[in-house]
């Protein structure tokens, strides 16, 4: 519930601000929670959709404020679309590495990411700069850095 909390906590400098919850099972428990807040002007529980590209095409910014993330693909599908993100330390710095591309916040720091939010719809993103980041974990380039690898390797143990 951290990004509900954050961006409540940034709905005072961004009156316009709205969140939206994609792709949650348990809409009821987070609907209960969003009406508990009084934050039902300012999130919204789709739940589960069936495009999400479609909604990344429309998103001004990403937030997950997760504890941890293994590889953090959410976060590269929304860069592939020109969308900044907000992630937490727990992302791989690979994948937010600067913030050309977006930021990392301390995961249990609600004001620590409500400023990230604020931060973020207040400077201009260069969407150009964000996917080229994006691409640069297609598959193509990920297969030629494990070719690459792997030749280093073997030119290594054939100089042994």
């Amino acid at each position: 519930y951290r990004a509900i909390e954050a961006t409540v906590l940034s709905s005072d400098q961004l009156p316009d601000l709205k969140l939206l919850i994609v792709g949650s099972n348990n809409t009821k428990e987070v609907e209960e929670y969003i009406k508990n807040k009084k934050a039902e002007d300012i999130v919204s529980v789709p739940g589960r959709i069936d495009d999400i590209n479609d909604w990344y095409s429309k998103a001004d910014l990403l937030v997950v404020p997760t504890q941890s993330e293994s590889f953090g693909l959410v976060f590269l599908e929304a860069m592939g679309h020109g969308v900044p993100v907000i992630g937490t330390t727990g992302v791989p710095e690979s994948v937010i590495p600067n913030e050309d591309v977006g930021y990392r916040v301390d995961p249990n720091d609600i004001k620590q990411i409500s400023n990230a939010i604020v931060k973020s719809h207040t400077r201009k993103w260069e969407a150009q700069i964000i996917q080229r980041h994006a691409r640069s974990f297609s598959w193509d380039k990920q297969i030629s850095k494990y070719i690459d690898f792997y030749r280093e390797a073997l030119r290594i143990e054939q100089a042994e």
